[in-house]
């Protein structure tokens, strides 16, 4: 550098600008023209040139200061000055330069947080700033920052100037004509409402009255009259509205009449509905004391199947699911029945369904359950047949028909789309079902084979179409279980979610009570399926009976 001073100052400090244009300097080969700056010590303007060295290690700064620049910036603090002393409300005008570190032109001045921060975002928005603030004598002061651009010239690239003024007086002048217009608002408001309330006191005094008695009238009392006073628009409005009323009392008490009749109507139509819903209840009471009539005895059940359990619950008050329970002389017959519907028509299928077996074996001496099924076809179809003139009859029943031989350990088995589950741990058992390839289910130590029924209900026989029912002879051991079942477990609403139990679940559950006797696997399905229903309604009759040899 030509200048002394400059030696050992950090150019760095003059702004992160400064810092990036010496860097670029440094980088580059040419040769960099600075435009004029404000020296800080003498206030003068100094101008600035820099060329890098050719290995790009230093800078060369070249310094000089400029008559002309300097009787310029005379010239601008003479200005500032002529302008201090003309007004008298300006304190001080200060002109900045160097938007990095900026230096007053005419004098050392010191800048508060606020100055600096207001002179800083003139700089950096190029646009004006002002702030205004009390002094503790009361005085009002105000700053205006006005920003400057200098274009075509190298004196220097931009400019603040700060100008300082009391506003003091400025400040009092405008609170005095505030509070004087304030206080002709406040006088002329006055007027206006003294004057707006005489001349409309006669008009409100009788339209509050008029309100008065709208609001009686509104809560009942129709005898009620608007009082008809002075000659007026609120006149004609009473005596219209008293009109009105008049009317109204009319159609009130016609309606109020009118009530009376249509409530004593509907009252009589209830009894008699009420009536016609005693009967029909007391006939249904009377199909459940025959439908349980012919369902067998729990004396029966306990004869023909001594370790069992048999979970039947009714969705209504009568069923179409029911259980059919024979004795022979070394064989028990049991069988699991879902009629078509629910309630009352399935109760009269279960009663068809009921008579047609006994017929099959007590008459007809079947006794395999493929030739029972058979047989039932044929007899509940001639049935409906009777009542229907179509052959392809929809009316029928699902069926699981297994025929025991406790002694033996054997159980013969046919079904109606209904299946048969067989859940063992016996090896011998596992060996010889496996030969027969039924499907299989592994849980808990314990297999569940499906032994599935014809696909084809019973009630819908046609000669010419008719497949016979296959019977299915297996051979058990002791502890062995089978069970057969309705739809209505695994398709019951219920779970956190309101989705079916499903037949998934219902094999797992029944696979995890083999521990258990057959009574409690009797309330842990009926507990199971309760808690899962929740507040959900039963959507179908449910039975699930359950055999162990």
């Amino acid at each position: 550098t030509t200048f002394k001073k400059d030696l050992g100052l950090n150019f760095f400090d003059f702004g992160e600008n400064h810092k990036n244009k010496l860097l670029g300097i440094l980088n580059g080969t040419e040769f960099e023209s600075e435009r004029f700056v404000l020296e800080s010590s003498t206030r003068k303007l100094k101008k600035y040139t820099y060329q890098p060295t050719t290995d790009n290690k230093y800078i060369v700064e070249l310094g000089s200061y400029s008559t002309q620049a300097t009787d310029i910036g005379e010239s601008f603090k003479t200005t500032l000055q002529q302008i201090e002393a003309k007004y008298a409300s300006i304190d001080s005008i200060d002109m900045f330069i160097n938007e990095d570190h900026p230096i007053s032109f005419s004098r050392n001045s010191d800048l508060n947080k606020t100055n600096s921060d207001l002179l800083a975002q003139s700089f950096a928005n190029k646009d004006n700033q002002t702030y205004r603030t009390e002094r503790n004598d009361g005085t009002t002061i105000q700053y205006d920052f006005i920003y400057m651009n200098r274009k075509g010239t190298d004196l220097y690239k931009s400019a603040v100037i700060r100008i300082v003024s009391d506003k003091t007086a400025d400040a009092i002048l405008l609170r005095n004509e505030l509070v004087y217009l304030l206080v002709i608002f406040l006088i002329t408001i006055c007027s206006v409402v003294f004057l707006i309330y005489q001349k409309t006191k006669v008009i409100t005094t009788p339209i509050k009255k008029l309100v008065d008695k709208v609001t009686v009238i509104s809560d009942g009392n129709l005898n009620e009259r608007a009082d008809v006073e002075g000659n007026n628009e609120i006149t004609d409005l009473s005596m219209k509205f008293n009109g009105m009323v008049e009317k109204l009392e009319e159609s009130y008490n016609h309606l109020e009449q009118k009530v009376i009749e249509r409530t004593a109507e509907i009252q009589h139509q209830k009894l008699e509905i009420e009536e016609q819903n005693k009967h029909i209840m007391d006939s249904i009471n009377y199909a459940r004391r025959i439908q349980n009539a012919i369902l067998p005895s729990d004396d029966m059940v306990e004869q023909a199947l001594p370790d069992a359990f048999l979970l039947y619950k009714p969705k209504d008050i009568v069923s179409g699911d029911f259980y059919w329970v024979k004795r022979l002389e070394n064989e028990s017959l049991v069988a699991a029945v879902d009629c078509t519907g629910h309630g009352v028509p399935g109760a009269f299928m279960s009663i068809i369904g009921h008579n047609q077996l006994n017929y099959a074996v007590n008459v007809e001496n079947a006794s395999e359950p493929g030739d029972i099924l058979d047989k039932l076809n044929i007899g509940v179809t001639n049935v409906l047949s009777q009542e229907q003139s179509s052959t392809d009859v929809k009316d029928g029943m699902d069926i699981a028909l297994c025929n025991i031989n406790f002694e033996k350990r054997i159980v013969q088995y046919s079904g109606a789309f209904n299946p048969l589950y067989i859940i063992t741990n016996n090896e011998e058992t596992i060996n010889r079902l496996r030969t027969a390839e039924y499907k299989e289910f592994e849980h808990n130590d314990y297999l569940l084979f499906e032994v599935k029924g014809n696909k084809q209900p019973i009630g819908n026989f046609a000669s010419d179409t008719f497949t016979p029912f296959t019977n299915t002879k297996i051979e058990l051991n002791k502890e062995d279980t089978v069970y057969i079942f309705s739809d209505g477990y695994a398709d019951q609403f219920g779970g956190p979610r309101g989705k079916k139990f499903r037949y998934k679940n219902f094999k797992q559950l029944i696979m995890e009570s083999q521990h258990l006797s057959m009574t409690e696997q009797y309330n842990q399905l009926d507990e199971t399926i309760e808690e899962w229903r929740g507040e959900l309604e039963q959507i179908d009759d449910i039975l699930v009976i359950g055999v162990k040899l």
